[in-house]
């Protein structure tokens, strides 16, 4: 479920309403650029995406893992205060604000159009992430655990995508296959390796897109069509 904060009296100013709008999926996806290289897409909806090269998937990465212990950290505080102190609600969610006040913004630059607001319900004092986008009305909410997971999947991701880019240019350089059958090898490749029942892919057979997001896989979806281009196929080992 996706909500969004509504309660500016809450800390984090949450008070756990439903969010009219949010992506049911968030793809990451290798893909070839103009220039011929494999490079990383985090895709959130058609119109906003963001391409990381390795720094940038680093920097990322690690800004989601900031908001998302920031979140986790209030929460504990939260319910510290009030537990020992006795403290009201209203109150306690005064002293989490101005903890606040001393942490550095997130970096807006390495998230690209992604913008993160950590909080903490008022009305269940969990910890969640307020998502949303620049300029689309998309918005929607992540657990800690949910920011966390997105994070270490890129980091696993993009490795992957340059050493794609190297087996493609072998595959063309040295084999001497045309450009497209090295493509359809590269995504091939995931079935071959000993972790494929951890990280599998799929290759669109539309525009030779490669994706290794769980989704994708499952449900045959390509990022880049945004159409089930391809045969549903199952993660499980």
């Amino acid at each position: 479920m996706t909500t969004t904060p509504a309660n500016p009296a809450g800390p984090g100013g949450s008070g756990g309403e439903e969010a009219a709008s949010g992506p049911d999926s968030i793809w990451v996806v290798a893909d070839v650029d103009p220039a011929g290289t494999y490079s990383l897409t985090v895709q959130y909806n058609q119109d906003s995406a963001i391409c990381l090269d390795r720094n940038g998937s680093i920097a990322y990465a690690t800004e989601l893992m900031t908001a998302a212990a920031a979140a986790s950290y209030d929460a504990a505080v939260l319910a510290q205060i009030m537990g020992l102190m006795d403290m009201p609600l209203q109150e306690a969610g005064s002293v989490v604000m101005d903890l606040r006040k001393d942490r550095p913004p997130l970096d807006e630059a390495a998230l690209g159009p992604l913008r993160i607001q950590p909080g903490v319900s008022a009305r269940t004092h969990q910890p969640f992430l307020h998502c949303s986008l620049v300029d689309d009305p998309m918005e929607w909410q992540w657990t800690p655990e949910q920011a966390e997971e997105h994070a270490l999947y890129v980091l696993q991701c993009y490795p992957v995508a340059n050493l794609d880019n190297a087996y493609r240019r072998f595959m063309v350089g040295v084999i001497g296959l045309d450009d497209a059958t090295a493509r359809a090898a590269v995504g091939d490749l995931q079935r071959w390796r000993p972790s494929a029942d951890t990280a599998p892919s799929i290759t669109c057979p539309v525009c030779t897109k490669t994706s290794r997001d769980p989704n994708d896989i499952r449900e045959g979806y390509c990022g880049q069509c945004h159409d089930w281009t391809g045969a549903p196929k199952t993660t499980e080992a």
